[in-house]
């Protein structure tokens, strides 16, 4: 078994690049090499610990970098997205909004006012000033029903 002072430039280059590859992530868009980062510094706390050839710490760091990856690829799949990754138009956000008949709706066709847009309407026949309630929205055209 060699002396503890030899093993320590061998970890030495581990836990340099451990922290490049931390850095690196800070760099970059997505969360990848901080896995790589983490399994460079492990190979390093293992390699001061015993003793081994270059080629076994290779195959340690793949082995390491391989199982940091699948563990930060199950923790990231676990958690919930809370809202993101669904594309929203923003103007999904008016259903179910408010608003008043503007031009009168007539053989299912007429204007509404939604907070301070004028809007083409589809719905029942409804007169003007009467409320009404987003249900959908057709393109342009936003789906009303009378409002209670």
């Amino acid at each position: 078994m060699a002396d503890f002072a030899s093993l320590l430039p061998d970890a030495g280059w581990w836990a340099v690049a451990g922290g490049l590859l931390l850095c690196l992530e800070l760099l970059s868009p997505g969360i990848f090499l901080m896995w790589l980062g983490i399994a460079a510094g492990i190979t390093a706390l293992v390699v001061v610990a015993v003793a081994m050839p270059l080629w076994t710490q290779f195959l340690l760091f793949a082995v390491l970098a391989l199982a940091s990856v699948y563990v930060g690829w199950r923790w990231y799949r676990s958690r919930p997205m809370g809202g993101q990754g669904q594309l929203r138009e923003p103007s999904d956000l008016m259903i179910g909004s408010t608003g008043t008949v503007a031009d009168p709706i007539r053989h299912g066709r007429g204007k509404v006012r939604v907070n301070d847009s004028l809007w083409l309407a589809e719905g029942p026949d409804l007169d003007t000033g009467a409320a009404i309630r987003v249900t959908g929205q057709n393109g342009t055209t936003l789906r009303v029903e009378a409002a209670p």
